[in-house]
């Protein structure tokens, strides 16, 4: 079973002591908004929250699926497990609005792909070389230098981070991989649904070698 799976299985898990009263609350997680989810958390109180993210993040709602993110990437309330983090993140990317919060997740995206597992903060270091994809770290901070073109707001800090990035990658790339990106990009809009974060994390489809 692959980690991302094991969350799956460990919600399941939740929902099901949830609904069994364990909590002492008698609210269904469908019940539970993302401020009261919040709330939730804040007084650990997770058999009922992580359900209610889980269902809100499944219905597209941004702040749940960043907040699941955080809590994966953290190991708060629940195995830590970067793989399924990244998947979230990857949903906030494919939030057609914009604005700081979608590009930090795009960020993250592209620097777990250039590091090969590794992302900002304590765990940068935490990559290993074989797992490092370039042409899906290009594609992502290619996102972030572009996204004036494929988002309703524009956020200016980063499209300077993702050029940078962008430039940085394409060191290691040979030119038709470079222009298989740029094609890819093309076709890709942050509004396209995603059936899975392992589906998610497969964009763009169709590279050469990875």
């Amino acid at each position: 079973m692959s980690r991302a799976g094991a969350f799956t299985g460990s919600v399941i898990a939740l929902v099901l002591l949830a609904s069994g009263g364990a909590s002492g609350l008698n609210a269904e997680p469908a019940a539970i908004d993302v401020e009261g989810a919040w709330k939730r958390l804040a007084r650990g109180d997770f058999a009922t929250a992580l359900p209610a993210l889980q269902r809100l993040a499944e219905d597209g709602d941004v702040r749940a699926q960043d907040t699941l993110a955080g809590l994966h990437l953290q190991g708060i309330g629940t195995l830590r497990d970067v793989p399924a983090a990244m998947g979230w993140y990857c949903r906030v990317a494919h939030q057609p609005l914009g604005g700081a919060a979608v590009m930090h997740a795009v960020w993250f995206l592209a620097e777990y792909f250039r590091t090969g597992g590794g992302v900002p903060g304590p765990a940068y270091n935490a990559g290993r070389p074989e797992y490092e994809n370039p042409l899906r770290a290009y594609f992502w901070f290619s996102v972030m230098a572009g996204q004036e073109d494929l988002y309703e707001t524009l956020d200016d800090a980063s499209v300077i981070l993702g050029k940078i990035g962008a430039n940085a990658v394409a060191g290691v790339l040979f030119t038709e991989e470079k222009t298989a990106i740029d094609e890819a990009l093309k076709e890709w809009r942050p509004a396209r649904p995603v059936d899975s974060a392992d589906a998610c994390l497969a964009l763009p489809e169709g590279l050469p070698g990875y």
